[in-house]
Formats: C-alpha cells, structure tokens, sequence
C-alpha cells in the first residue's frame, strides 16, 4: 500500500484528525516565482527537490545523505530487473554525469545549465521507485522552460532559513515504516523540523530526533 492510500482510509483519517491540529494555510501573497507557459510543474516540483537538497548540502556541509542513495539511483535497479537494458544504460550515463555536476557544484555553490538538466534528469528516473508500471519516456529530452522554471524557483530560495549548525538529514527514509508503505521517505530533516517540499509550498513540521 502506496503512503497516499494509506492516509486516505477513514480509520486513519480520524486518527489523524484527533492527533494532529491541521494548520489554516490563509496567508496570500503574491507569488514570488510564477509558473512558465508550457513547463511540467510535475517534473519540475521533483527537480527541485533534488536542487534544494544540493544547495543544503553547499551551505550545511555536515549535512548527512541517504546511504541508499538517491531515489533515481535505487530506479535503475528497476529498469535492470524489467530487462530495460536500452534505458538502464541511458540512466547510468545520466546518474554518473549528475553525480559529477553535484560534486562540482559543493565545490563552486553555482547553479549551471548542466546541474539544472541533471535534476530533470533524475526525476524523470524517480518514479520508478513508487510505482512499478511507470513508463519511461523521452529520458534524455529536456525542455527548456522546465530549465526556466527550476531556476526561478531556486533563485528565490532564501538560504539563512536552511542554514545551521545542527544535525541535517537528506531524503531520510523510516526503516521499516517506509517499507510498509512502498518506500515512502523524506525530502529533509533540518534540527528538529522535518520538511516535505512540493511544487507549491513547503510544509514544515516539528520532529523528536533520537
């Protein structure tokens, strides 16, 4: 059962609802990075997961990443087991030349084309780890208002808020929580808030760290 069939169901629902106060969103403001004409804020709501947890790292260099890897890398084990040799190659060159944008980029804290193409890249790749008749398509096409609009959203990312001295974690998982739930993990841990990030905002909620 997938995290979002999960909260779905009624039992779970309520629990929920008696156990947590669901805070009133009734703040409106002018929206700092409006959306291009013709980019895939799917796609792009992904990448920037990617992107925002790089320049955490850039700026928290003790900032710990998940051992597993990212969720793209752990999508070509899936492609291997499908025997999607053609597109398993392609994702290989894809991780392996991300990888290197990444590590220049610790070095450099500068958001290139290159980097950018790369966290469309590996989204393109990371549904495969929720779902397994995903189907891959176009996996080297980029466009270039989705490279627009990721750099407009990373622009504004004001980074004293992600800053510290504490403990950051990177795409967490929860053990055998997440397993329970199709491999459900976090976008980030920073202190003691985790925070999920989507396309349209970031959810921040208090966590105990053990």
């Amino acid at each position: 059962m997938s995290l979002s069939s999960f909260l779905e169901k009624q039992d779970v629902k309520a629990k929920f609802q008696m156990e947590f106060q669901k805070p009133k969103f009734d703040i409106k403001r002018e929206l700092l990075a409006s959306p291009i004409l013709g980019a895939q804020p799917r796609l792009v709501g992904t990448s920037f997961d990617y992107l925002l947890r790089f320049y955490i790292k850039y700026i928290n260099p003790q900032a710990e990443e998940d051992e597993g890897g990212w969720a793209a890398e752990r999508a070509l084990r899936v492609l291997q087991q499908r025997g999607e040799n053609q597109l398993y190659e392609i994702g290989n060159v894809i991780v392996a030349k991300a990888r290197h944008n990444y590590l220049n980029f610790l070095e450099t804290g500068k958001f290139s084309d290159e980097l950018l193409k790369s966290a469309l890249l590996l989204a393109k790749l990371d549904p495969l780890t929720r779902r397994s008749d995903y189907i891959v398509g176009n996996l080297e096409s980029i466009d270039n208002e989705d490279i627009a609009d990721l750099r407009n959203l990373i622009n504004i990312v004001d980074p004293n808020l992600f800053r510290t001295q504490g403990r950051v974690l990177l795409n967490p998982d929860f053990g055998p929580g997440s397993l329970l739930v199709k491999g459900a993990d976090a976008d980030l841990i920073l202190d003691d808030l985790l925070i999920d990030i989507g396309s349209c905002a970031t959810f921040m909620v208090k966590v105990k760290i053990i």
